[in-house]
């Protein structure tokens, strides 16, 4: 049997940074920004994530430096990093619902 599947929203949250020193004279920054065959590795998901089909929307959740790493930035959709995984994750999920800049998901 084959089910069809509705388009979905996928959040790619892209503000944790690096500590680990990976070759010598690195510097600490974030993980989406690390160059892998000479690309940022967050080029790679977000090409792997528009090769799928059922997938509508892109929102990159992280800081506004991580954009300089994404090659034809128009073609996604932007939310602010949050202080902890969880607000970042409430933030995109406040973000493809639409909810007002003021209100909060986080429980009280």
């Amino acid at each position: 049997m084959i089910y069809e599947m509705d388009k979905i929203s996928v959040a790619v949250l892209a503000g944790g940074i690096n500590y680990i020193s990976l070759y010598e004279g690195y510097r600490p920054g974030y993980k989406g920004l690390v160059l892998l065959e000479g690309r940022p590795m967050i080029q790679f998901v977000l090409e792997a994530l528009r090769n799928v089909p059922q997938v509508k929307r892109i929102c990159i959740v992280g800081p506004e430096e991580i954009r300089k790493g994404i090659e034809d930035t128009d073609s996604y959709e932007y939310a602010t990093e949050g202080k902890s995984l969880k607000e970042s994750i409430f933030n995109s999920l406040r973000h493809f619902n639409d909810y007002p800049v003021g209100t909060s998901l986080l429980p009280r």
